[in-house]
């Protein structure tokens, strides 16, 4: 009895080691809620990070968290807390890569030196094993105010965005003189390219390898030993005040390699208002320019536009025809391949 028991005990041990190992081999991520989609609540501001599971804001700085819960679906308006004069916020708007939310991290210069910093942290679903090589990959994203000359600060852009592993949390639970971490960063991500993140549409792909000591089980994102002149100045606005932030989305953390496959990005479109008085707008998101077409309850075409793949939004004008309804139709731009349709409602 003793050695059937000992024997069941060393099978189900071994079993345990292979579903263990297979949990690396088969590349799953340590990072719990990777695209910050799960919340407590929505708030509907982008301070609500402080409801965001399973990551934290350290050393009481701040990072900016969006989410789609308000106030329509699937969309993200970025003028609710940022002093910009904008002229039409809905040229604001960004879209998350997955999902309805993403993160922003930022970092501020005085003169030449680092004086404030964001920072998030989460705890991997597994410590690292020692001497194995990890991935760590995000999708980046510009926000639109750093290539505008609205703002009140010098911007600037990154090239590359730095990751911390470390065994446990770097939060030190009192204000730094700087509100930074001056460490030494495990990685570096960079995008394919190696280019400065310039796009504001577009999600760029950034990864990086580590190679894991064996006791880091604490993953933090921010700005870590990054000097002023390895960033690019992208408007002047201020000769000592200089500011660089960065959209993040779907970070994650794999045993392995860094994969050469991007994801691909999300089509969608949302059309409002509707009912509406004149003036409608289209969301968007394709890889390919297409066409919108409108036409009246008779078929005929009243309107026929492009619609540029490296937008996101498209406004079209119908106060010049009558109330009643009318359908509109995304059409490919090569092909008249049908990508969208609705009907919607002109009413004075």
């Amino acid at each position: 009895m003793k050695t059937f028991f000992l024997t069941t005990l060393i099978i189900f041990h071994l079993i345990a080691i292979s579903a263990f190992a297979q949990i690396y081999t088969k590349g799953e991520n340590l990072v719990e809620n990777p695209s910050f989609e799960l919340t407590d609540s929505c708030l509907g501001y982008s301070n609500s990070v402080f409801y965001l599971k399973n990551w934290r804001h350290i050393n009481n700085t701040l990072p900016m968290y969006y989410n789609a819960c308000a106030p329509r679906p699937d969309e993200t308006p970025l003028g609710l807390s940022l002093n910009v004069p904008y002229t039409n916020t809905m040229d604001y708007i960004q879209y998350a890569h997955t999902g309805h939310a993403f993160i922003e991290l930022g970092i501020r210069f005085h003169d030449n030196t680092i004086k404030y910093a964001s920072y998030i942290e989460t705890k991997l679903k597994h410590t690292l094993i020692r001497d194995s090589v990890y991935c760590i990959e995000l999708f980046s994203n510009l926000p639109d105010y750093s290539l505008v000359d609205e703002t009140a600060y010098t911007t600037l852009l990154f090239k590359y965005f730095t990751t911390l592993f470390t065994e446990s949390t770097i939060d030190s639970n009192q204000n730094l003189d700087d509100h930074y971490y001056p460490y030494e960063p495990s990685v570096r991500l960079y995008a394919d390219n190696k280019e400065y993140i310039e796009d504001t549409v577009k999600w760029i792909k950034m990864s990086g390898s580590y190679l894991a000591s064996g006791k880091e089980k604490i993953l933090t994102l921010g700005a870590f030993n990054i000097p002023y002149y390895d960033l690019k100045v992208a408007v002047v606005n201020h000769p000592i005040q200089r500011v660089g932030s960065i959209f993040i989305d779907d970070v994650a953390v794999y045993k392995g390699k860094c994969r050469e496959e991007e994801k691909p990005q999300k089509t969608f479109f949302n059309l409002y208002p509707n009912p509406g008085s004149g003036v409608f707008s289209l969301n968007y998101g394709m890889a390919q320019d297409a066409r919108l077409v409108v036409y009246d309850i008779l078929g005929r075409t009243v309107l026929n536009e492009t619609l540029a793949a490296d937008k996101v939004l498209h406004h079209f004008i119908m106060q010049q025809y009558s109330n009643g309804m009318y359908f509109l139709k995304v059409l490919g731009a090569n092909n008249d391949e049908e990508l969208f349709s609705q009907k919607f409602l002109l009413q004075r």
